[in-house]
Protein backbone atom coordinates (compact mmCIF):
# COMPACT_ATOMS: atom_id res chain seq x y z
CA UNK A 1 0.00 0.00 0.00
CA UNK A 2 1.54 3.29 -0.83
CA UNK A 3 1.58 5.46 1.70
CA UNK A 4 -0.59 9.14 1.72
CA UNK A 5 1.37 12.13 1.58
CA UNK A 6 -0.87 13.57 4.63
CA UNK A 7 -2.07 10.15 6.45
CA UNK A 8 -4.99 10.85 8.99
CA UNK A 9 -3.48 9.27 12.42
CA UNK A 10 0.73 9.72 12.88
CA UNK A 11 1.83 6.75 15.41
CA UNK A 12 5.32 7.86 17.32
CA UNK A 13 7.17 5.08 18.39
CA UNK A 14 9.83 5.33 20.02
CA UNK A 15 12.27 1.85 21.53
CA UNK A 16 15.43 1.35 22.93
CA UNK A 17 16.43 -2.45 23.36
CA UNK A 18 13.25 -3.68 22.90
CA UNK A 19 13.88 -6.18 20.10
CA UNK A 20 12.06 -8.80 21.60
CA UNK A 21 8.49 -7.44 21.81
CA UNK A 22 8.82 -4.75 19.39
CA UNK A 23 7.76 -7.09 16.44
CA UNK A 24 4.48 -7.03 18.52
CA UNK A 25 3.79 -3.82 19.17
CA UNK A 26 4.66 -3.27 15.58
CA UNK A 27 2.55 -5.63 14.14
CA UNK A 28 -0.76 -4.58 16.30
CA UNK A 29 -0.39 -1.09 14.16
CA UNK A 30 -0.57 -3.04 11.32
CA UNK A 31 -3.68 -5.07 12.50
CA UNK A 32 -5.84 -1.62 12.68
CA UNK A 33 -8.82 -1.14 11.21
CA UNK A 34 -8.32 2.39 9.96
CA UNK A 35 -5.70 2.00 7.14
CA UNK A 36 -4.81 5.49 6.74
CA UNK A 37 -1.96 6.04 8.90
CA UNK A 38 1.87 6.19 9.58
CA UNK A 39 4.31 4.75 11.63
CA UNK A 40 7.24 6.72 12.81
CA UNK A 41 9.73 4.41 14.84
CA UNK A 42 12.38 6.44 16.24
CA UNK A 43 15.54 4.20 17.90
CA UNK A 44 17.14 5.61 20.84
CA UNK A 45 20.31 4.37 20.22
CA UNK A 46 19.75 0.72 20.66
CA UNK A 47 22.29 -1.60 21.22
CA UNK A 48 20.41 -4.87 20.78
CA UNK A 49 19.15 -6.34 17.59
CA UNK A 50 16.05 -3.69 17.30
CA UNK A 51 17.85 -1.90 14.54
CA UNK A 52 17.29 -5.13 12.34
CA UNK A 53 13.53 -5.51 13.43
CA UNK A 54 12.75 -1.76 12.15
CA UNK A 55 14.67 -2.37 9.02
CA UNK A 56 12.53 -5.17 8.10
CA UNK A 57 9.31 -3.38 8.95
CA UNK A 58 9.77 -0.33 7.22
CA UNK A 59 11.28 -2.42 3.84
CA UNK A 60 7.67 -4.66 4.30
CA UNK A 61 5.28 -1.42 4.21
CA UNK A 62 6.25 2.24 3.08
CA UNK A 63 3.94 3.81 5.97
CA UNK A 64 6.57 3.00 8.61
CA UNK A 65 9.36 5.37 8.59
CA UNK A 66 12.26 5.34 10.85
CA UNK A 67 14.56 7.37 12.67
CA UNK A 68 17.71 6.60 15.04
CA UNK A 69 19.50 8.73 17.39
CA UNK A 70 22.87 8.33 17.98
CA UNK A 71 23.00 8.93 21.71
CA UNK A 72 20.07 7.67 23.91
CA UNK A 73 18.18 10.37 24.94
CA UNK A 74 15.03 9.47 26.61
CA UNK A 75 11.60 8.79 25.84
CA UNK A 76 10.44 12.66 25.46
CA UNK A 77 13.64 13.42 22.89
CA UNK A 78 12.45 10.50 20.97
CA UNK A 79 8.64 11.28 20.94
CA UNK A 80 9.55 14.66 20.06
CA UNK A 81 11.57 13.76 16.75
CA UNK A 82 8.55 11.63 15.81
CA UNK A 83 6.72 14.38 16.09
CA UNK A 84 8.88 16.82 14.52
CA UNK A 85 8.42 14.24 11.67
CA UNK A 86 4.89 13.36 11.52
CA UNK A 87 2.79 14.71 8.47
CA UNK A 88 -0.43 13.26 9.92
CA UNK A 89 -3.81 14.83 10.80
CA UNK A 90 -3.48 13.30 14.11
CA UNK A 91 -0.84 11.67 16.31
CA UNK A 92 -0.73 9.29 18.65
CA UNK A 93 1.80 7.52 20.47
CA UNK A 94 2.76 3.29 20.67
CA UNK A 95 4.93 1.97 23.12
CA UNK A 96 7.18 -0.61 21.91
CA UNK A 97 6.07 -3.30 24.27
CA UNK A 98 2.77 -2.67 24.17
CA UNK A 99 -0.41 -3.30 22.11
CA UNK A 100 -3.37 -1.75 20.57
CA UNK A 101 -6.52 -2.69 19.99
CA UNK A 102 -7.41 -3.29 16.23
CA UNK A 103 -10.13 -0.27 16.26
CA UNK A 104 -8.12 1.89 18.88
CA UNK A 105 -7.00 3.98 16.05
CA UNK A 106 -10.37 4.46 14.44
CA UNK A 107 -12.38 4.51 17.45
CA UNK A 108 -10.02 7.48 18.66
CA UNK A 109 -10.25 9.88 15.28
CA UNK A 110 -13.73 9.08 14.77
CA UNK A 111 -14.10 10.72 18.54
CA UNK A 112 -11.79 13.85 17.31
CA UNK A 113 -13.79 14.75 14.63
CA UNK A 114 -16.46 15.51 16.87
CA UNK A 115 -14.58 17.89 18.99
CA UNK A 116 -13.42 21.31 18.74
CA UNK A 117 -10.02 21.98 16.62
CA UNK A 118 -8.07 22.00 19.91
CA UNK A 119 -8.97 19.01 21.32
CA UNK A 120 -7.57 15.46 22.39
CA UNK A 121 -8.47 11.79 23.44
CA UNK A 122 -7.52 9.66 25.48
CA UNK A 123 -8.71 5.33 26.27
CA UNK A 124 -8.38 3.22 29.20
CA UNK A 125 -5.68 0.60 29.35
CA UNK A 126 -5.58 -3.11 30.34
CA UNK A 127 -2.84 -4.54 31.91
CA UNK A 128 -1.80 -7.88 30.65
CA UNK A 129 1.49 -10.23 31.87
CA UNK A 130 2.68 -12.56 29.21
CA UNK A 131 5.50 -12.80 26.57
CA UNK A 132 2.65 -13.66 23.88
CA UNK A 133 0.09 -10.62 22.18
CA UNK A 134 -2.75 -9.79 24.33
CA UNK A 135 -5.93 -11.61 23.96
CA UNK A 136 -8.91 -8.83 23.15
CA UNK A 137 -12.54 -9.25 23.19
CA UNK A 138 -14.10 -7.82 19.94
CA UNK A 139 -14.67 -4.28 21.39
CA UNK A 140 -11.87 -3.95 23.39
CA UNK A 141 -12.28 -4.75 27.33
CA UNK A 142 -14.79 -3.48 28.86
CA UNK A 143 -14.59 -5.57 32.49
CA UNK A 144 -13.81 -2.71 35.03
CA UNK A 145 -11.45 -5.03 36.74
CA UNK A 146 -9.44 -5.13 33.97
CA UNK A 147 -9.18 -1.44 33.49
CA UNK A 148 -7.02 1.06 34.39
CA UNK A 149 -5.89 4.89 35.37
CA UNK A 150 -6.30 7.02 32.45
CA UNK A 151 -2.82 8.32 33.57
CA UNK A 152 -1.38 6.24 30.96
CA UNK A 153 -1.21 9.85 28.51
CA UNK A 154 0.62 7.35 25.70
CA UNK A 155 -2.74 7.05 24.72
CA UNK A 156 -3.05 10.55 24.15
CA UNK A 157 -4.42 11.39 20.37
CA UNK A 158 -4.36 15.01 19.34
CA UNK A 159 -4.38 16.96 16.69
CA UNK A 160 -1.03 17.14 14.91
CA UNK A 161 -0.48 21.63 15.47
CA UNK A 162 -1.80 20.96 19.14
CA UNK A 163 1.33 18.68 19.85
CA UNK A 164 3.98 21.15 18.07
CA UNK A 165 3.20 23.69 20.53
CA UNK A 166 3.68 21.79 23.15
CA UNK A 167 6.27 19.14 22.79
CA UNK A 168 7.53 16.88 25.40
CA UNK A 169 9.99 18.47 27.82
CA UNK A 170 13.27 16.88 27.30
CA UNK A 171 14.30 18.31 30.85
CA UNK A 172 12.19 15.72 32.44
CA UNK A 173 13.81 11.92 32.71
CA UNK A 174 10.30 10.87 34.00
CA UNK A 175 6.80 12.21 34.50
CA UNK A 176 7.54 14.01 30.79
CA UNK A 177 3.98 12.87 29.71
CA UNK A 178 2.22 14.17 32.69
CA UNK A 179 4.09 17.43 31.91
CA UNK A 180 2.70 17.20 28.88
CA UNK A 181 -1.06 16.59 29.93
CA UNK A 182 -1.05 19.31 31.54
CA UNK A 183 0.85 21.71 29.01
CA UNK A 184 -2.22 20.12 26.68
CA UNK A 185 -5.04 21.54 28.85
CA UNK A 186 -4.13 24.90 29.28
CA UNK A 187 -3.58 25.10 25.88
CA UNK A 188 -7.02 23.78 25.09
CA UNK A 189 -8.51 26.12 27.70
CA UNK A 190 -6.85 28.70 25.61
CA UNK A 191 -8.09 28.31 22.67
CA UNK A 192 -11.40 27.39 23.73
CA UNK A 193 -11.83 30.00 26.18
CA UNK A 194 -15.26 31.86 26.46
CA UNK A 195 -16.79 28.14 24.85
CA UNK A 196 -19.46 25.98 25.87
CA UNK A 197 -17.66 23.17 24.14
CA UNK A 198 -15.80 20.65 26.10
CA UNK A 199 -11.99 21.69 26.13
CA UNK A 200 -11.27 18.08 25.31
CA UNK A 201 -12.99 14.54 24.56
CA UNK A 202 -13.95 11.96 27.59
CA UNK A 203 -12.37 8.78 27.83
CA UNK A 204 -13.80 6.40 25.37
CA UNK A 205 -15.19 3.61 27.30
CA UNK A 206 -13.06 0.72 26.08
CA UNK A 207 -9.92 -0.37 27.35
CA UNK A 208 -8.07 0.03 23.84
CA UNK A 209 -4.35 -0.30 24.46
CA UNK A 210 -2.66 -2.95 26.81
CA UNK A 211 0.39 -2.41 28.91
CA UNK A 212 2.77 -5.65 28.77
CA UNK A 213 3.67 -6.53 32.54
CA UNK A 214 5.65 -8.72 34.06
CA UNK A 215 4.76 -11.27 37.01
CA UNK A 216 8.72 -10.68 38.00
CA UNK A 217 9.49 -7.10 37.80
CA UNK A 218 7.45 -3.98 37.65
CA UNK A 219 6.16 -2.32 34.28
CA UNK A 220 8.34 0.77 35.30
CA UNK A 221 10.82 1.29 38.00
CA UNK A 222 9.81 4.60 39.95
CA UNK A 223 12.94 6.96 39.18
CA UNK A 224 14.91 8.01 42.43
CA UNK A 225 13.67 11.44 41.84
CA UNK A 226 10.71 10.94 40.89
CA UNK A 227 9.17 13.29 43.79
CA UNK A 228 11.47 15.91 42.75
CA UNK A 229 10.39 15.86 39.80
CA UNK A 230 6.75 15.70 40.31
CA UNK A 231 7.12 19.02 42.23
CA UNK A 232 9.03 20.93 39.74
CA UNK A 233 5.89 19.92 37.18
CA UNK A 234 3.90 21.41 39.77
CA UNK A 235 6.18 24.40 40.36
CA UNK A 236 6.11 24.80 36.37
CA UNK A 237 2.56 25.19 36.14
CA UNK A 238 1.63 27.57 39.17
CA UNK A 239 4.14 29.85 37.56
CA UNK A 240 2.31 30.07 34.24
CA UNK A 241 -0.88 30.39 36.11
CA UNK A 242 0.09 33.39 37.84
CA UNK A 243 2.07 34.57 35.13
CA UNK A 244 5.79 34.25 36.47
CA UNK A 245 8.75 33.29 33.92
CA UNK A 246 8.21 29.03 33.60
CA UNK A 247 11.51 27.77 35.77
CA UNK A 248 11.85 24.93 33.55
CA UNK A 249 12.62 26.55 30.13
CA UNK A 250 16.07 28.23 30.60
CA UNK A 251 16.92 25.23 32.72
CA UNK A 252 19.73 22.75 32.01
CA UNK A 253 19.75 21.37 35.43
CA UNK A 254 17.68 20.27 38.55
CA UNK A 255 19.50 23.06 40.58
CA UNK A 256 19.14 25.67 37.90
CA UNK A 257 15.51 25.29 37.86
CA UNK A 258 15.20 25.42 41.54
CA UNK A 259 17.37 28.66 41.26
CA UNK A 260 14.79 30.06 38.48
CA UNK A 261 11.43 29.38 41.25
CA UNK A 262 10.42 32.79 41.29
CA UNK A 263 11.05 35.32 44.18
CA UNK A 264 7.89 37.02 43.72
CA UNK A 265 5.70 33.23 43.85
CA UNK A 266 5.17 33.58 47.24
CA UNK A 267 3.47 37.21 47.27
CA UNK A 268 1.43 35.91 43.88
CA UNK A 269 -0.02 33.12 45.63
CA UNK A 270 -0.65 34.40 48.50
CA UNK A 271 -4.54 33.63 48.34
CA UNK A 272 -3.67 30.25 47.17
CA UNK A 273 -2.92 27.99 50.30
CA UNK A 274 -2.45 24.99 47.80
CA UNK A 275 -0.12 26.79 46.02
CA UNK A 276 1.87 27.97 49.22
CA UNK A 277 1.62 24.07 50.85
CA UNK A 278 3.58 23.01 47.95
CA UNK A 279 6.17 24.73 48.09
CA UNK A 280 6.25 24.95 52.42
CA UNK A 281 5.66 20.71 52.18
CA UNK A 282 9.06 20.57 50.27
CA UNK A 283 11.12 22.56 51.80
CA UNK A 284 10.28 21.00 55.60
CA UNK A 285 10.00 17.44 54.21
CA UNK A 286 13.66 17.75 52.84
CA UNK A 287 15.49 19.90 54.15
CA UNK A 288 17.03 17.29 56.73
CA UNK A 289 20.10 15.78 56.63
CA UNK A 290 20.34 12.45 54.83
CA UNK A 291 20.21 9.28 56.90
CA UNK A 292 21.84 7.39 55.03
CA UNK A 293 24.54 7.66 52.31
CA UNK A 294 22.18 8.10 49.09
CA UNK A 295 23.35 10.71 46.08
CA UNK A 296 19.80 10.87 45.24
CA UNK A 297 18.51 11.95 48.81
CA UNK A 298 21.30 14.64 48.87
CA UNK A 299 20.24 15.99 45.74
CA UNK A 300 16.79 15.93 47.31
CA UNK A 301 18.13 17.91 51.00
CA UNK A 302 20.05 20.38 48.45
CA UNK A 303 17.19 20.90 46.37
CA UNK A 304 14.95 22.28 49.81
CA UNK A 305 17.65 23.95 51.12
CA UNK A 306 18.19 25.94 48.35
CA UNK A 307 14.85 26.75 48.76
CA UNK A 308 14.87 27.10 52.57
CA UNK A 309 17.48 29.48 52.09
CA UNK A 310 15.52 31.98 50.16
CA UNK A 311 12.20 31.48 51.54
CA UNK A 312 12.97 31.08 54.88
CA UNK A 313 11.06 34.09 56.08
CA UNK A 314 7.88 33.37 54.68
CA UNK A 315 7.75 29.81 54.86
CA UNK A 316 8.60 29.37 58.40
CA UNK A 317 8.54 32.99 60.07
CA UNK A 318 11.86 32.38 61.59
CA UNK A 319 15.41 32.99 60.94
CA UNK A 320 17.06 29.51 60.80
CA UNK A 321 14.94 27.04 59.10
CA UNK A 322 16.42 24.13 59.64
CA UNK A 323 16.90 24.47 63.43
CA UNK A 324 13.49 22.69 64.47
CA UNK A 325 13.62 20.29 61.66
CA UNK A 326 17.74 19.59 62.75
CA UNK A 327 16.37 19.23 66.61
CA UNK A 328 13.47 16.58 65.48
CA UNK A 329 15.72 14.24 63.76
CA UNK A 330 18.50 13.94 66.08
CA UNK A 331 16.35 13.39 69.05
CA UNK A 332 14.48 10.44 67.08
CA UNK A 333 17.72 8.86 66.43
CA UNK A 334 18.72 9.41 70.33
CA UNK A 335 14.99 7.79 71.26
CA UNK A 336 15.64 4.84 69.12
CA UNK A 337 19.19 4.29 69.93
CA UNK A 338 20.23 4.77 66.40
CA UNK A 339 24.08 5.54 66.40
CA UNK A 340 24.71 5.07 62.96
CA UNK A 341 21.93 7.65 61.60
CA UNK A 342 22.93 9.85 64.63
CA UNK A 343 26.57 9.67 62.79
CA UNK A 344 25.15 10.19 59.31
CA UNK A 345 23.73 13.16 60.51
CA UNK A 346 26.57 14.72 62.59
CA UNK A 347 29.01 14.09 59.81
CA UNK A 348 26.83 15.91 57.46
CA UNK A 349 26.55 18.90 59.90
CA UNK A 350 29.95 18.69 60.64
CA UNK A 351 31.01 19.20 57.16
CA UNK A 352 27.67 21.83 55.74
CA UNK A 353 28.39 25.42 56.85
CA UNK A 354 25.29 26.60 57.18
CA UNK A 355 24.38 23.35 59.86
CA UNK A 356 27.85 24.04 62.10
CA UNK A 357 26.28 27.30 63.89
CA UNK A 358 23.08 24.83 64.56
CA UNK A 359 25.56 22.48 66.30
CA UNK A 360 27.02 24.79 68.87
CA UNK A 361 23.03 26.19 69.41
CA UNK A 362 21.74 22.40 69.61
CA UNK A 363 24.64 21.12 71.84
CA UNK A 364 23.44 21.73 75.55
CA UNK A 365 19.53 20.27 74.37
CA UNK A 366 21.09 17.21 72.69
CA UNK A 367 23.43 16.51 75.66
CA UNK A 368 20.89 16.58 77.67
CA UNK A 369 18.77 14.23 75.42
CA UNK A 370 21.96 12.14 75.43
CA UNK A 371 21.87 11.81 79.40
CA UNK A 372 18.21 11.61 79.73
CA UNK A 373 17.62 8.32 77.59
CA UNK A 374 21.39 6.91 78.84
CA UNK A 375 22.98 7.12 75.50
CA UNK A 376 26.39 7.92 77.02
CA UNK A 377 28.21 7.18 73.77
CA UNK A 378 26.40 9.76 72.02
CA UNK A 379 27.92 12.27 73.54
CA UNK A 380 31.81 12.27 72.53
CA UNK A 381 30.65 11.98 68.92
CA UNK A 382 28.63 14.91 69.48
CA UNK A 383 31.99 16.56 70.67
CA UNK A 384 33.66 15.75 67.45
CA UNK A 385 31.68 17.35 65.53
CA UNK A 386 31.47 20.43 67.15
CA UNK A 387 35.18 20.17 66.81
CA UNK A 388 34.58 19.60 63.07
CA UNK A 389 36.14 15.93 63.42
CA UNK A 390 34.38 13.17 61.68
CA UNK A 391 32.14 11.28 64.02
Amino acid sequence: MTRTRHPTVSVILPTYNRASYLQQAIDSILSQTLRDWELIIVDDASTDSTPEVVRRFTQQDPRIRSYRHTSNQGAAAARNTGIQHATGTYITFQDDDDLSHPERLQKQQADLKKRPRHAYSRTWVTKFHTETPYKWDKQGDRQKQNRHAVGYLVTIMAPRELLHQVPFRSFFPTLEDHDLHIRLNELCLQHNKGSDTETYAPVLPHALYAVRGSQNRPRVSRHPLYELYFFLIDMSRLHRQYGLPDPINNANTIDSAIGNINSQYLQKTRDNPYAQKILKDFASNYTTPPTIEDAHRRIFSDCAKHLAIRFAQDLFDEKDAYLSIIKSNIYSTICHNQPDVYKNILRYMSADCPYQRALFILAPKILFQCLRHGRLSFIPLYVRALLKKTP
